[in-house]
């Protein structure tokens, strides 16, 4: 999904919509009013103009007399109700793992906002920031944060971030904000929540390798680059990222079939890069490997988030690569 500060999902479309029955008002008058068509509402993959969806929110904040309502309608959306990213963030091996993934992949309500996963210490920080042009509408930000921070309930079993800081500015909701948020809420210049780095290695409760296939290949649809001739190696990499997150077999075959080349063409280009289909696999998973043991994720959950058969397996690799076991790489430098 290419990201463009101009376009919204038609998913944040629906979840806003979706709390105007809940307040018993009737949810078409308003859709066409806007010019929505039931097409945009229930196609996730179709692409909405921002403008008019912040602008929807604001006219059912006015029918309402509620500035909130924005924050009210994300906070109590459905599983499922951001497609795909939902249950990647919620089935991943770790929960951190799994919001990674949906960062690195797309944006998780709409393509205004980057995210970047920062560790530091015993926090992870969750840091939103525009793809391009002025800062986003605080609509963007406020809604992208409640939704991140109640999934990351969800998955968690109820954990919430320590800290949130907001570049909006207090219009009289800051007290939803931090009960849907569950922390206290301060505004400035960033936009960032913080969790606890031991919530972020969590196992999420629905954890469910084969439900994580079928929905990483129907991911890799939406995401998946073209492989052009002289950047080969980083469409590969996306591709084996994504597939990372399969439990069918990683394979050179699959892989080009998803870029949409014959095994032998991938081959060839590799080669032309002085590479293999080997070698960017192995530099993705050792990449992976140590941020992942920098968390301080656990040797069967990093193991697991690699795909390799046993954490045996994985150890060997991983010494192979360093030239120190997990174990000592964990420990650093003495």
């Amino acid at each position: 999904m290419t990201a463009h500060a101009g376009e919204g999902s038609s998913l944040t479309l629906r979840v806003l919509a979706e709390e105007l029955p809940r307040r018993g008002v009737d949810l078409w008058p308003v859709l066409r009013r806007f010019g929505f068509t039931k097409l945009q509402f229930y196609n996730p993959l179709m692409r909405v103009s921002r403008r008019d969806i912040i602008a929807f929110s604001e006219h059912c904040a006015e029918l309402l007399d509620d500035p909130a309502f924005h924050v009210h309608a994300t906070a109590r959306a459905e599983l499922g109700a951001f497609g795909v990213a939902d249950f990647i963030a919620l089935m991943a091996p770790t929960i951190g793992e799994g919001f990674s993934r949906v960062a690195r992949a797309y944006s998780f309500i709409n393509s205004a906002l980057l995210v970047h996963i920062v560790p530091k210490g015993g926090v992870v920080r969750f840091v939103m920031e525009p793809v391009s042009g002025p800062k986003p509408h605080w609509i963007d930000t406020e809604t992208l944060a409640v939704a991140a921070a109640m999934r990351f309930r969800q998955a968690s079993k109820g954990c919430d971030p320590t800290s949130a800081v907001l570049s909006g500015k207090d219009r009289g909701y800051t007290a939803v904000l931090e009960e849907y948020l569950g922390c206290r809420v301060r505004w400035g210049r960033q936009d960032v929540l913080t969790f606890r780095r031991r919530d972020w290695n969590q196992r999420p409760q629905y954890f469910h390798p084969a439900l994580l296939s079928m929905l990483g290949l129907q991911a890799k649809t939406v995401t998946m680059p073209s492989a052009t001739p002289d950047d080969v190696v980083g469409s590969l990499e996306q591709v084996l990222e994504a597939q990372l997150g399969d439990t069918t077999p990683l394979t050179a075959e699959r892989a080009a079939q998803t870029l949409g080349l014959s095994a032998r063409t991938l081959q060839r280009r590799l080669a032309q890069q002085d590479t293999t289909y080997e070698r960017v696999l192995d530099g993705l998973r050792e990449r992976r490997a140590r941020e992942l043991l920098a968390q301080g994720a656990e040797l069967r959950t990093v193991s697991e988030a690699l795909r390799f058969s046993e954490p045996s397996a994985f150890s060997r690799a991983f010494k192979r690569w360093t030239r120190q076991t997990p174990s000592a790489f964990r420990r650093g430098p003495r």
